[in-house]
């Protein structure tokens, strides 16, 4: 009777501390049971004449962990049921389990998100004055060639003014000899 489903525990073996305060509710209500069916089995088997007990209801269920669990409908819990307790929260530990294990590494993925995206940020901020320094630098090397520039273009400008006075003056002599040519050849009348 106190063997729990066929396991091969008794319950008088099980160390009730080990146990959650569920499931040592359950064994001391399975006790409380037992020793009032013992009560009354001595009490009605001392006062003799017709004995009056509860009777044992069998039911068969299928349970959601697999397996036929006998109940014993005694106003508390039977060993079947505290079995199919126990395995129905074994099974919610299990399952939940990778899930808790899954949640402390959260914090510590966001920790090092956080450190990474801090440590990025720095980053950027060293590459982007180091590109400020080099643009810098590239500008002040730069600066003398831009000068020179400015200054052949000037000298080109200068040139080209040169060169657009002297052809201005080339077409004034030319028409200053063609008028005189024309002198020349055909004298006045």
């Amino acid at each position: 009777d106190n063997d729990a489903l066929g396991s091969g525990i008794r319950l008088d073996d099980v160390d009730r501390q080990k146990q959650g305060k569920f499931v040592r509710n359950a064994m001391q209500e399975h006790d409380d049971q037992t020793r009032e069916d013992e009560a009354r089995k001595v009490e009605n088997e001392n006062k003799g004449g017709i004995k009056m007990s509860m009777p044992s209801r069998k039911k068969a269920k299928q349970g959601q962990l697999g397996g036929k669990v006998d109940s014993k409908d005694r106003g508390g819990m039977s060993q079947n049921d505290l079995e199919y307790m126990r395995k129905a929260i074994q099974a919610l530990c299990q399952a939940t389990n990778p899930l808790g294990k899954s949640m402390e590494f959260v914090q510590d993925d966001i920790e090092s998100m956080t450190k990474e995206n801090e440590y990025w940020r720095k980053e950027y901020g060293r590459s982007q004055a180091r590109l400020d320094e080099e643009m810098r630098v590239t500008e002040e090397s730069l600066q003398p060639m831009y000068d020179k520039l400015a200054e052949v273009e000037e000298r080109i400008r200068e040139q080209v003014s040169k060169i657009n006075n002297v052809r201005a003056q080339i077409i004034k002599n030319d028409a200053t000899v063609q008028n005189l040519l024309s002198g020349v050849v055909n004298p006045r009348q």
